[in-house]
């Protein structure tokens, strides 16, 4: 296992080995890769030349902004199970939920915003 190398460039050679050429000028071959980029791009274009398709990241894990008078006065107020729901995206979790200055949060609203982050990110705005 090689970890913390700065990777040049990446190959598949058509005996489904792979060559790996490190910034150093070394060249490592490999039967099996796994990367891990997190969100580094350049490492996106390693994985297309190789002829996989990656879909581009949405922001996952927030809170809602929520602009209701109905829940001005009751930021800090927890609730222990609470099923929320996006409705038009036919998505619902269950758990605790907190009331903030600024909307809604807890782990039922980080769970359901990770599961719609894409249907969210697309329309920008839904109504509650």
């Amino acid at each position: 296992m090689k970890t913390h190398m700065e990777i040049h460039s990446v190959i598949s050679e058509s005996n489904s080995n792979f060559q790996i050429e490190l910034k150093t000028g070394e060249t490592l071959e490999f039967n099996k890769i796994l990367f891990a980029t997190g969100s580094g791009r350049k490492a996106w274009n390693w994985l297309d030349a190789l002829g996989h398709t990656i879909v581009e990241p949405v922001p996952s894990l927030f809170t809602f902004k929520i602009s209701d008078a109905r829940l001005e006065n009751l930021f800090g107020l927890a609730f222990e199970n609470v099923e929320c729901s996006l409705v038009e995206f036919g998505y619902s979790q269950l758990g605790p939920l907190l009331i903030t200055h600024w909307g809604v949060s807890g782990p039922s609203v980080l769970k359901l915003s990770a599961k719609g982050a894409r249907e969210l990110f697309e329309k920008n705005t839904i109504q509650f």
